[in-house]
């Protein structure tokens, strides 16, 4: 993905790709549902009447009044996979059409007036729908209909248009150890995200002169390398072997952590790119879930882990339990995760989920991110 240019100029890369929310189908389905079941009572009550075919009706009227809402239901599901958005660095694009399909493309420079607007179906459901109008125009010429987080993708239109760029969506990613959460995120960085590795970023910290002079005067040159740098498994033997110990470690690296991702995301903004990634080994141990806008939970099986840590860091069975029994359970964190990708096969499996999950981001509903708190802490991974 080529990195996008203020007011168009330059080569067109994508900014947003969303659909309407999958609830949208029930919604879009409402009345034919509520006929179908309401004539399907009725139907069910034929028999306690004596007229003619009334017993034909009372078997039958509801199965066929059932195929009636299902069929409409799946109808309504076509259109929604065939129902598509996207801002781009130049225009706003709607498409949509099952048998004829009608594309809808505005160019930004040509955008008048964006406003949200939303039915009462659609707030009781947590939806709207982002009108726009162009210049020149006394009519909406493109909708996006349904969608969730209508005010969020609203205000990205505008500031696109202002030439403002908006903040970058900022995902965290987690899982367990060895399901390969490198590899998700470098598919993301082939897609234009920028990528925040936060165990290099705190193994950077770790080798400034002042925090290095402060971990002597703590535990003593037993903690560097004959060359004077830090030697990270002298490190991990004594904070793992004492909570206490690692949140005094937390407490000093952290703060340098955050403030250099922060830094960079305010980069990833300057350069607009799509959203910036960031790879904790223990993104919701350390708290580093609250700096996010969405959490996506990278899963595995466990053989498959066991062979890959076995093969890039000689782990036994023993010592990937004795690690994983330290943090928070695989299935809390992924039932705390707003997408979830399964990394068990080839490389053409794992980027067909990553760019299902970009498409997926634009119609989920956005975290509320939280300000640094004394005492938050940034994870150090065990080496």
């Amino acid at each position: 993905m080529t990195t996008p240019a203020p007011h168009g100029a330059g080569e067109e890369s994508l900014v947003a790709a969303l659909h309407p929310a999958a609830r949208s189908i029930a919604l879009r389905s409402w009345r034919v549902l509520t006929l179908a079941i309401a004539m399907g009572v009725i139907c069910s009550m034929a028999s306690r009447f004596s007229f003619p075919g009334a017993l034909w009706i009372a078997r039958w009227g509801p199965l066929i009044w059932a195929l009636v809402g299902g069929a409409r239901l799946g109808w309504e599901f076509v259109v929604w996979i065939n129902r598509s958005y996207a801002l781009t660095t130049r225009r706003l694009i709607a498409a949509s059409g099952v048998f004829r399909r009608l594309r809808v493309d505005i160019p930004l420079h040509r955008v008048q007036q964006v406003v949200v607007d939303r039915t009462l179906g659609e707030r009781m459901l947590g939806l709207g729908t982002v009108l726009v109008t162009s210049a020149g125009s006394q009519s909406v010429d493109l909708a996006w209909v349904m969608i969730a987080d209508p005010d969020a993708a609203a205000e990205k239109i505008r500031a696109r248009i202002s030439g403002v760029e908006p903040a970058p969506l900022v995902i965290g990613l987690a899982g367990g150890i060895g399901s390969g959460k490198s590899a998700v995120a470098a598919a993301f960085a082939a897609r234009g995200f920028v990528v925040l590795d936060s165990d290099t970023q705190a193994k950077e910290a770790l080798d400034r002169p002042s925090v290095r002079a402060e971990l002597v005067k703590w535990w003593g040159s037993r903690i560097l390398t004959p060359e004077g740098r830090v030697n990270r498994k002298a490190l991990a033997d004594i904070i793992f072997a004492d909570a206490s110990e690692r949140q005094r470690l937390e407490a000093l690296v952290h703060p340098l952590v955050r403030a250099e991702r922060a830094s960079l995301i305010d980069q990833a903004r300057g350069r607009g790119a799509p959203g910036v990634i960031i790879d904790a080994p223990l993104l919701f141990e350390a708290g580093s879930d609250a700096e996010c806008d969405l959490v996506l939970f990278v899963d595995a099986p466990r053989d498959q882990r066991l062979a890959r840590v076995r093969e890039s860091r000689g782990w036994s069975a023993q010592e990937l339990h004795r690690r994983e029994k330290a943090q928070i359970p695989l299935e809390t964190k992924k039932a705390k995760s707003d997408l979830v990708i399964i990394n068990d096969a080839d490389l053409a499996s794992l980027n067909r989920q990553v760019d299902a999950a970009i498409a997926a981001m634009g119609s989920l509903p956005r975290r509320s991110r939280l300000p640094e708190r004394p005492g938050d802490k940034h994870g150090i991974r065990e080496t």
